[in-house]
């Protein structure tokens, strides 16, 4: 069972969608299949982020199935929560294709809670198989784009280093079939950097692909965290409500305080707990139960069959002495290798894919 009984006043964290639109086309993301209707303008967001901030959460970041840093109005997003709940309080995941040494001295300026990269391969190969470009006719492989990824990391963290102060990154890799085999060589690059944690979670499918996370019936802690603020105004209990098959809310309708306190998502908790999720459209489908913050951490709850296939190619913790491990050489273009200590952890998204 979630290690708490109470429902808080206020939402812990904030999530909003300030845009539908990625730069990338990654396999396990249905960010170009996702259903949404007219946007939220500026001025609504505007209100909505004020909203958050008046109730007060641990932060609020603008992740879901998009690349934030795309966003034209960002830094007017980004300002407003800062001078609202003052820094350590704004998360920003991103893909890193964007990054540049102004856009990074400007995130280090936010005093942001964390910085995620999402970066999900080692070798530019896997790389461009993973996270192809989005393009209108289809996705477009570039094997260029991961030795792009890898020096913008680099050179976040050598302004970091100038400034003297601000959030040390976080990378972390989404687990599929196409770069399993190359999960402990991208730790093993990612553990010897300055960054404040590398990590490898299991994919859940919600892009079509094979999932890998073991689902259970236990409740479910994102039902008392948090709400995700839909770029079209709608609101759900969950990031894996991805296409809002169960919203909770819409901001065009209601104040936020009044979604967090709505029968709709009392439901969902009420469900949860009397050992009904299953009857929740969504999380009946759902593989990645955050039961526990780590849930979807490879290869802890990743499935049995999914790591046996992988042991029959010389890769994971099932790996036979028979089958030779897959080792990959990291492309050129990655860090320096400064030998810094990693810095103190930070908490993470539970759900950036």
């Amino acid at each position: 069972m979630l290690h708490y009984n109470t429902i808080p006043e206020s939402p812990t964290q904030v999530h909003v969608e300030i845009t539908p639109h990625c730069n990338l086309a990654c396999g396990f993301c249905p960010v170009h299949k996702m259903k949404r209707g007219e946007p939220l303008t500026r001025d609504q967001i505007l209100d909505v982020l004020s909203q958050a901030c008046d109730m007060h959460p641990e932060y609020v970041d603008f992740v879901n199935y998009n690349e934030p840093l795309t966003c034209k109005d960002f830094w007017t997003y980004a300002a407003l929560v800062t001078s609202r709940l003052g820094h350590g309080h704004l998360g920003v995941v991103t893909n890193g294709t964007v990054m540049t040494e102004e856009i990074a001295f400007r995130l280090i300026s936010l005093g942001l809670r964390q910085l995620v990269f999402s970066i999900d391969a080692v070798s530019a190969e896997t790389y461009a198989r993973v996270r192809p470009r989005h393009a209108p006719d289809g996705p477009r492989e570039d094997v260029t784009l991961r030795d792009t990824v890898y020096r913008n990391v680099d050179l976040y963290v050598d302004c970091l280093r100038r400034a003297g102060s601000g959030a040390w990154p976080v990378v972390q890799m989404t687990v599929c079939d196409a770069n399993a085999h190359e999960v402990d060589d991208f730790l093993a690059y990612w553990r010897g950097k300055p960054v404040s944690q590398a990590l490898a979670l299991n994919c859940t499918g919600r892009g079509g692909e094979r999932p890998f996370t073991v689902p259970n019936d236990v409740p479910c802690r994102a039902v008392l965290d948090g709400l995700w603020v839909l770029s079209d105004g709608r609101v759900v209990a969950c990031c894996e409500d991805w296409d809002a098959l169960d919203p909770v809310g819409d901001v065009r309708e209601e104040s936020l305080s009044r979604i967090w306190n709505g029968t709709k998502i009392r439901a969902f908790r009420e469900a949860h707990f009397a050992g009904r999720k299953r009857d929740i459209k969504v999380c009946a489908a759902c593989q990645t139960s955050q039961d526990t913050g780590d849930h979807n951490a490879y290869p802890r709850n990743t499935r049995r069959e999914v790591l046996v296939e992988l042991g029959m190619r010389g890769v994971g913790p099932l790996k036979s002495s028979e089958s030779p491990a897959v080792r990959v050489v990291p492309s050129a273009g990655g860090s320096d290798g400064s030998g810094d200590p990693a810095p103190p952890a930070v908490p993470t998204c539970p759900s950036a894919e």
